[in-house]
């Protein structure tokens, strides 16, 4: 019991996630180092223009990050970041050299899609939004929108549009039930401008799915917990048991 005791509350334990994605024009494959002090420095592998890099996992608290390319370094910055959160690190284009630009990731809700949208082309300014041909509202560059939700399936987005009325970016996107997500805008400075539709959260189900073991699969959040407690119970009885008869055979030989 002491064991299954102490074993909760290290597996839910949080975690911190830092992913990077690269939107500087003309720079190679870039990487993300990540360092608290007197601890371990944490490498996220090496991407190419508008790749977004798998998440990493670092301690709570400020974190150091350090965007590279080769033995150059391009930028750096000082962070606070949160336990149990998840974070995507932009590398984005500033002045002549580049910035390091940080947003946290929205939690998806089950059954339903959330998407925003970050604003990272360097010669794009404020911008209207479109979903699906209607006006989702405005986004200054190098910042946020709100997360939002829409229904899940493939919808149109539009930036834009220019002087003649045409879309200074359009694409068709697929959002999926369960999950949150961001449209990264980046381009400019010789690359085209485009999204980058990253995947931020995937929600839990609301039910587990079928799993073939009868009444113990139907509640599987709480019937193998009870399954395991009842268990340890039963061992824990019959090892008392066991022991006590042991004590009374010895005294009788004795």
């Amino acid at each position: 019991m002491a064991i299954l005791i102490g074993a909760g509350p290290s597996s839910a334990s949080a975690v911190t996630k830092v992913r990077f994605l690269h939107a500087v024009p003309g720079e190679s494959e870039a990487r993300l180092e990540l360092s608290r002090d007197r601890g371990r420095t944490v490498q996220l592998a090496p991407v190419g223009f508008g790749e977004p890099s798998k998440f990493g996992k670092v301690a709570p608290g400020t974190v150091e990050m350090r965007l590279a390319v080769g033995a150059e370094q391009l930028a750096e910055r000082s962070v606070q970041l949160q336990d149990g959160a998840s974070y995507t690190v932009l590398a984005a284009p500033s002045g002549d050299g580049a910035a390091l630009r940080v947003y946290r990731d929205g939690a998806a809700k089950p059954g339903t899609a959330r998407w925003r949208l970050v604003h990272a082309a360097s010669e794009i300014d404020e911008t209207t939004i479109e979903l699906d041909r209607k006006d989702f509202g405005r986004v200054a560059k190098e910042s946020a929108s709100p997360y939002r939700d829409l229904d899940p399936g493939d919808h149109e987005l539009t930036i834009g549009p220019r002087g003649d009325g045409s879309a200074i970016v359009s694409a068709r996107e697929n959002f999926v039930a369960g999950t949150s997500a961001t449209a990264y805008l980046v381009g400019s400075g010789g690359e085209p401008s485009r999204f980058v539709l990253v995947q931020d959260d995937a929600a839990t189900p609301d039910q587990a799915p079928a799993t073939g073991l009868g009444g113990l699969g139907g509640d599987e959040r709480r019937m193998p917990w009870l399954a395991v407690v009842l268990a340890a119970l039963a061992a824990a009885i019959g090892g008392s048991a066991y022991m006590c008869l042991r004590r009374t055979r010895g005294s009788g030989r004795s």
